[in-house]
């Protein structure tokens, strides 16, 4: 995956794309901030929500314009690395992934089966990993600290770069903590005929204590802990040959592996509305290929190819209901091939047509489509910019609602998604305005139903909302990133909401340079009322809250700086997800030389 600028606004509209470059009008991008969590970044892009468990190292999920986590694959470096055997049907954990190991991050919005197949029926992430040389040290309250080392060496028309990094954070009053090891190495070069190779790989370890989302947590659940250990191996070659006038040939190879241990304590009765202890190990394998040809003109860019992914994984449980137990095993697995072609066409006078298809084959299901089109139009001037954009998706059914025993069926049929967006990007002097409308209809969805016992596909949801983002500078020493986002849901025509999801956030960052060397930053985040469960509390609403964070930072010169960052400034007393009280304030020490 690439990411570039696009014409108009060059200096902050990243485009997101798989083949064409301009594939995926107006996708954020946010570069990642000195002592920021992976957390904190994704809550600065209009229109996502982190759920959380309040607490660094804590599991982590992204809701995406409010859908379901596992509505949006996230990519490192380009490698798919969400789980399809997990019981959240491949929602990607992002406690497996530290925030001073990226550099960035960049989020794609709406139905995006299209470019990416399977699975993105609300978005795509992909995570740069920063390998720029550097030594950075951070120390914390509690035992924490984090330790990464990253450098680069030449080999002629090649660069190795490589980082390792081990760390431990979290809270143990509050019953939570995370050990994560990471090593990352790419290497990139030139081959004949000006052709250009990469190779990323990448393995983590991650060992996490804390609670599940439906325990009730430190405030309610019994006090006993979920242990999870993950070991996540991943790896990314990209080669691209250009074939001249405009042309180039792209392969991508792509492999993922998890291997995890669960231990998950009994919540409340398990034979009277809880849930049983749960023992296991599992693996997950996914190995895919990507052939593309390319060309560009001056009216119309076009891309072509086809995509091979094979996918398997193996559970080995036991649930234990105090009294007697039950086995939760399964294996599953899945091949399947696309086609794809997507387009773009300047039409004149600042109009431009883009489209994309793709039709995706698997095992012996019958062939599914998933398209997207948009129309633009940018004002000669650059300063004010139109889109709008629909989309088709599709997401096959995990394989933990496939085949898990007890609650799995083989007959579930692909989720789906359809919807649109409206967008509008004004500059005005230094700053930037942009607004999105966006509605989109989700079906099909798999549900848990309490008469069979079984997940089922019924529900209906509609989620419509706007997103507003603000940024630029105010005199020579002070900018800002502000953001607002509303959000509202229909389930099945339903009162009730979906859970977790605010119906207002906002975030707004000052960043204060007095001089050269010292730079203040303050990053605000508001989260409003929203609907919470747990098996010991039942429904729940939760208040809103306002959370600060002070960074402050010197640079000593000759790459050496020191900061330090005051997590929860104010000390805010509240809870995340229910019965998850969030840490309050805490300080955070980093050394880091760069060279």
């Amino acid at each position: 995956m690439t990411a570039v600028t696009a014409p108009a606004f060059a200096e902050d509209v990243v485009i997101v794309s798989t083949r064409l470059k301009t594939a995926v009008p107006w996708s954020e991008h946010r570069a990642a901030k000195d002592g920021q969590s992976v957390n904190d970044v994704l809550e600065g892009v209009p229109g996502l929500t982190v759920l959380d468990g309040g607490v660094a190292g804590s599991r982590a999920e992204l809701f995406v314009r409010g859908a379901d986590a596992n509505f949006t694959p996230v990519l490192i470096e380009g490698v798919p690395v969400h789980d399809l055997g997990d019981s959240r049907g491949g929602a990607f954990d992002f406690s497996t992934l530290a925030g001073d190991e990226i550099s960035g991050v960049t989020v794609g919005q709406g139905p995006l089966s299209a470019l990416y197949g399977s699975g993105a029926l609300a978005g795509v992430v992909t995570t740069e990993i920063d390998l720029q040389p550097q030594l950075r040290l951070s120390v914390s309250g509690d035992e924490e600290y984090a330790v990464r080392l990253a450098g680069d060496v030449g080999l002629g028309d090649w660069t190795l770069n490589g980082a390792v990094r081990h760390g431990e954070d979290g809270d143990k009053n509050l019953g939570q903590w995370r050990t994560l090891s990471t090593v990352t190495a790419k290497l990139t070069g030139a081959t004949p005929r000006d052709g250009r190779l990469s190779l990323f790989v990448r393995a983590a370890n991650s060992d996490r204590e804390g609670f599940d989302v439906a325990s009730g947590g430190i405030l309610y659940s019994n006090g006993e802990q979920q242990h999870i250990q993950d070991k996540d191996r991943l790896a990314g070659l990209s080669f691209r040959q250009p074939a001249g006038d405009g042309r180039s040939v792209n392969v991508n190879l792509a492999a993922f592996r998890r291997d995890q241990d669960q231990y998950s304590p009994a919540i409340g009765d398990p034979l009277g509305g809880g849930t049983p202890a749960t023992v296991q190990t599992s693996s997950f394998d996914r190995i895919q290929a990507t052939a593309t040809y390319r060309a560009a003109g001056q009216r119309v860019d076009y891309a072509a190819g086809v995509g091979l992914m094979r996918e398997q994984g193996e559970v080995d449980g036991v649930l234990d209901f105090g009294f007697f137990a039950l086995p939760s095993s399964f294996e599953q697995d899945r091949s399947s091939a696309g086609v794809f072609g997507e387009g773009l066409v300047r039409l004149g006078g600042g109009f431009s047509l883009r489209g994309g298809a793709r039709v995706d084959a698997r095992d012996n299901d019958k062939a599914a489509w998933s398209h997207r089109a948009s129309l633009e139009w940018q004002s000669a001037d650059d300063r004010l910019a139109l889109a709008g954009t629909w989309g088709r998706s599709l997401k096959v059914p995990s394989f933990y609602a496939l085949g898990d025993p007890l609650v799995g069926s083989p007959d579930l049929q692909p989720e789906e998604s359809e919807g649109g967006d409206v967008r509008v990007a004004y500059r005005f002097g230094d700053a930037r305005l942009t607004v999105a409308a966006h509605s989109t209809v989700y079906r099909n969805l798999i549900d848990f139903d309490f008469a069979t016992f079984k997940l089922v596909n019924r529900d209906k949801v509609e989620i419509s909302g706007v997103d507003l983002g603000l940024d630029g500078p105010i005199g020579q020493r002070v900018t800002y990133e502000a953001r607002v986002s509303t959000l509202t849901n229909d389930v099945n025509g339903s009162e009730d909401g979906l859970l977790h999801r605010p119906d207002l956030t906002a975030a707004f960052d000052v960043i204060w340079t007095p001089s050269p060397e010292w730079t203040v930053r303050l990053d605000n985040r508001y989260v409003g009322k929203r609907a919470s469960n747990s098996i010991p509390t039942g429904d729940v609403r939760l208040k809103g809250y306002v959370r600060s964070d002070l960074t402050v930072g010197y640079g000593f010169g000759d790459g050496l700086a020191l900061s330090a960052r005051i997590g929860n400034l104010w000390d805010s007393e509240y809870e995340t997800v229910a019965g998850f009280r969030a840490r309050g304030r805490n300080v955070t020490v980093s050394l880091r030389k760069r060279w």
